[in-house]
């Protein structure tokens, strides 16, 4: 949906991004002592080179922790997710891999998400004002509390 935007607010947006990103890994000590693990999620591939490396900085600065986890859904929908999840879980369905029909559910469909193995989601925060889901995170959200606030993202 942000990729629809004027170039100029598209490549404002992904310089905000770096700057952000940039400053979670220097301040990794903060990160590092509550034990957060931060996590991307979303069709980064959509994302310019600068963005997608910073991100890759940040996830890696934080994989071994286990006591936080942080999704930041980053080119992400939905819709594209469940529609790429279920790709890969057809084909491995018809591929003779140890999975049947029989055995399709929401758990197994879960375990071909970008969230995997992520835990369900307790809080969901939309910035901006907006007050609605906006393709984002509707199966795993589902019992989450939400919370909507005018705030803006970078500053939240």
């Amino acid at each position: 949906e942000n990729f629809k935007r004027p170039k100029e607010e598209v490549d404002t947006l992904m310089d905000l991004a770096v700057d952000k990103f940039q400053y979670l890994v220097e301040k990794k000590s903060f990160i590092h002592r509550l034990g957060v693990r931060i996590r991307v999620i979303g069709d980064v591939s959509q994302l310019p080179h600068r963005v997608q490396v910073v991100l890759a900085q940040a996830m890696t600065a934080t994989r071994h922790h286990q006591n936080y986890m942080l999704n930041i859904c980053f080119a992400y929908t939905s819709t594209e997710e469940i529609e790429t999840a279920s790709k890969i879980l057809m084909e491995n369905v018809g591929s003779g891999k140890p999975l049947s029909v029989s055995d399709l559910n929401g758990d197994v469909l879960s375990m071909f998400m970008r969230t995997w193995p992520s835990p369900p989601v307790d809080l969901l925060v939309r910035t901006s004002g907006e007050t609605r889901l906006s393709d984002f995170l509707m199966l795993q959200a589902s019992d989450a509390c939400l919370y909507f606030t005018k705030t803006l993202w970078p500053e939240f």
